[in-house]
């Protein structure tokens, strides 16, 4: 985009310009396909779900990584875009759950058959968890016992996004749809993104 103190304008006071070279649309993300991008921000909240259960949910939003430049989609119309059009977008993912295990005198049930989703994150983004054995009413099982991950361990880490369509009303009443990350894949040659936005030098 074009820098407008670069242009001699006699004026003494600050104008307003439109400039219709400089007014390009950005292309809406090709529902229902993966991108590879970087989880920028991470909001963890406890919460009760049902009267009956507790549970963290992550609330999360990803940053399109510049490897989306090597791939291309296809868009409703039959246009093939360029992923370099998508590089630097920033979109929303679902919540995700991690459902709580009560201890004694906890006042919510265990809702751990619930916790597939999270299992799925945790593995996509590299923290896999461990496989161990406990006692249920007597009956030994072998479950996933994953941590609780900490805002450091989410942030910059990379994933492939499945992003599609998600409609929502507005406080009009009007339906208005946005794009959503709604599933995810691991993605090892990713990296970690790391924010050198606070280093001072």
């Amino acid at each position: 985009m074009a820098d407008v103190s670069t242009f001699d304008l006699d004026n003494d006071f600050t104008v307003g310009i439109y400039d219709p070279l400089e007014d390009v649309k950005k292309e809406i993300l090709v529902p229902k396909q993966l991108y590879p991008a970087h989880i920028t921000e991470v909001i963890r909240k406890e919460v009760r779900v049902k009267h009956q259960y507790k549970a963290l949910v992550y609330n999360c939003k990803v940053e399109i990584a510049t490897e989306c430049s090597d791939e291309t989609y296809t868009a409703k119309d039959g246009r093939i875009i360029n992923g370099s059009n998508y590089v630097g977008r920033v979109v929303k993912m679902k919540g995700i759950f991690m459902f709580l295990t009560p201890k004694d005198g906890d006042d919510f049930k265990a809702n751990s058959g619930a916790n597939k989703e999270y299992l799925e994150f945790c593995n996509a983004i590299g923290h896999e968890p461990e496989k161990v054995q406990i006692d249920v009413n007597g009956e030994k099982r072998e479950v996933s016992q994953f941590p609780v991950l900490s805002e450091d361990d989410i942030k910059g880490r990379p994933i492939m996004a499945y992003i599609d369509d998600y409609k929502w009303k507005n406080r009009d009443g009007e339906w208005v749809t946005t794009s959503n990350v709604k599933g995810w894949q691991s993605w090892s040659e990713g990296g970690l993104k790391v924010d050198d936005s606070d280093i001072p030098f």
